[in-house]
């Protein structure tokens, strides 16, 4: 690839205009670049715990999925709603949002010893809802994002909203030892049961592909009891509503 810089250049979308260095530049940046989002009652709540070691790994794979056999500790674990401690496993999920456009506010809390967490979310965005005593940043406040930092013994409440787009995703530690060390988990996001009317794809959880060298497999995966909205066990924590 190469960059030339010119002094004028013919428009791509309208032949035979010449853009020149010199011309006016008559491009404004609005006064109102986005919407904040708005605090709202959330649909449920859950509790993200980020934790030390209590993970374990294949010996002889290096892997863990689907099960394990022979085990090693891992270092880093995450805990959704007070239950057991948890490290990745592709094939389960850890939270499942049933629907759509619904609010969900995660209490987010760093157990996880001397070490801060950035916590990134795929897919979506949030809003910072509170950091417990600590006041937010003019920067943090009625911002949109995607990675928060939990400070060693850090404690904060996010909101968020997921859209239509249904799949598996997944959020993580972003330090990348804490991630390559387990410190992440799947979530899946369904589509409308009753008003998705043209795609099937995502009315129920996608099978995990399970390569191999001889092909890909698919295995149906587990869905935590605790991040499982339609489970009896769902227990929103530490208060919320289906």
């Amino acid at each position: 690839m190469q960059f030339r810089v010119v002094g004028q250049v013919e428009s791509v979308d309208a032949p035979g205009k010449i853009h020149r260095a010199t011309d006016i530049d008559r491009s404004v940046v609005p006064a109102k670049l986005t919407d904040v989002i708005p605090i709202q009652q959330p649909v449920r709540e859950r509790v993200i715990e980020f934790k030390g070691a209590d993970g374990e790994l294949d010996k002889l794979t290096g892997e863990c999925f689907p099960s394990c056999g022979e085990k090693e500790r891992f270092g880093y674990t995450l805990r959704i709603n007070g239950e057991s401690n948890h490290f990745l496993n592709a094939n389960r999920i850890s939270m499942l949002i049933p629907r759509p456009g619904e609010v969900e506010h995660w209490t987010i809390i760093n157990g996880g010893g001397g070490w801060d967490h950035p916590m990134h979310l795929h897919f979506e965005e949030g809003r910072t809802i509170s950091r417990g005593s600590k006041a937010l940043t003019a920067l943090e406040h009625n911002s949109r994002k995607d990675v928060w930092r939990l400070g060693v013994n850090g404690k904060l409440k996010i909101q968020v909203r997921f859209g239509e787009f249904g799949g598996a995703y997944v959020t993580h530690c972003h330090n990348t030892v804490h991630e390559d060390w387990a410190m992440v988990m799947r979530y899946d996001i369904l589509t409308d049961q009753k008003n998705d009317k043209v795609s099937q794809t995502h009315r129920s959880v996608i099978p995990t592909p399970n390569p191999s060298p001889n092909g890909v497999t698919y295995v149906t995966p587990e869905i935590l009891p605790e991040g499982n909205p339609f489970s009896r066990s769902f227990r929103p924590f530490p208060s919320g509503r289906i």
